[in-house]
C-alpha cells in the first residue's frame, strides 16, 4: 500500500492555494496544457466560480458535523484533483468545508493529479485515473479509508449513460451537472457519515 509521508505532503495545496493556483490559470497570458485548449479554459472558468458559490452556500449535516467535530483527531485528508475537473469543482468546497468542522484536527490537502501521476495510479478507480479522489490519513499518515470519484449514486448512473449511442462529452457533462444540482451535496453528506463511523 502506498505510504504518503511528510515529504509529499509539503509539497500539497491548501484549497485556497488551489483557487489562487485556478484564478492564476485563468489570468494568465501564457497558457499552458491543457488550458492551451479552449475547452479546458472553459471548463475551468465554470468549475472556478461553481466552486466559489458552493462553498459560500454550503449547508452541513448536524450529525455529520457532530461526528466530524467528536471523531477527528489529526485527521490528513489528501484530495488527487485538478482546476479542470468538473466533478471535482463540485465536490472539493464540500469536502474542505467538512474538514473546517473538525475544528482544527483535520489538515485539508490537495495534491495535482497530473503533476504527482506516481501517487495517482496507487488510487485508480477501475483501472483509470479518475478524480477527485479522496484519501483520509491518520495522524501517522497511514490510510484509514479512500473516496470517490464521485458519490455512488451518480457512478452507478454514469456507467448506465455510457452505454447510450449518444453519450458524448457534452451529454456528460449536462447530465453529471444536473445531478449534481439536484442533489445539493446530500449524497456526499451521507457517505461521509457512514465513512467516518467506519473509522471509528
Amino acid at each position: 500500500m502506498f505510504q504518503f509521508t511528510k515529504e509529499i505532503l509539503a509539497d500539497s495545496l491548501t484549497h485556497a492555494e488551489f483557487m489562487d493556483l485556478t484564478k492564476s490559470i485563468l489570468a494568465s497570458d501564457v497558457k499552458e496544457s491543457p488550458y492551451d485548449k479552449e475547452s479546458y479554459f472553459n471548463y475551468t472558468t465554470v468549475n472556478y466560480n461553481r466552486a466559489g458559490k458552493i462553498l459560500r452556500n454550503f449547508q452541513l449535516d448536524k450529525k455529520l458535523y457532530n461526528l466530524l467535530s467528536e471523531e477527528a483527531e489529526n485527521w490528513t485528508w489528501v484530495l488527487l484533483n485538478e482546476p479542470w475537473c468538473g466533478d471535482g469543482s463540485f465536490i472539493q468546497p464540500v469536502l474542505y468545508a467538512m474538514s473546517l468542522a473538525g475544528g482544527g484536527s483535520i489538515d485539508f490537502k490537495v495534491i495535482l493529479r497530473d503533476k504527482h501521476p506516481e501517487i495517482m495510479e496507487h488510487f485508480l478507480t477501475n483501472g483509470g485515473m479518475a478524480i477527485p479522489k479522496l484519501i483520509c490519513l491518520d495522524k501517522e499518515l497511514n490510510i484509514m479509508a479512500t473516496w470517490g470519484p464521485r458519490p455512488q449514486e451518480l457512478q452507478s448512473q454514469f456507467n448506465e449513460w455510457k452505454k447510450e449511442e449518444d453519450f458524448d462529452i457534452n451529454t456528460k457533462i449536462k447530465k453529471v451537472n444536473r445531478w449534481y444540482l439536484k442533489d445539493k451535496t446530500l449524497s456526499i453528506q451521507k457517505e461521509f457519515i457512514d465513512l467516518i463511523k467506519k473509522m471509528k
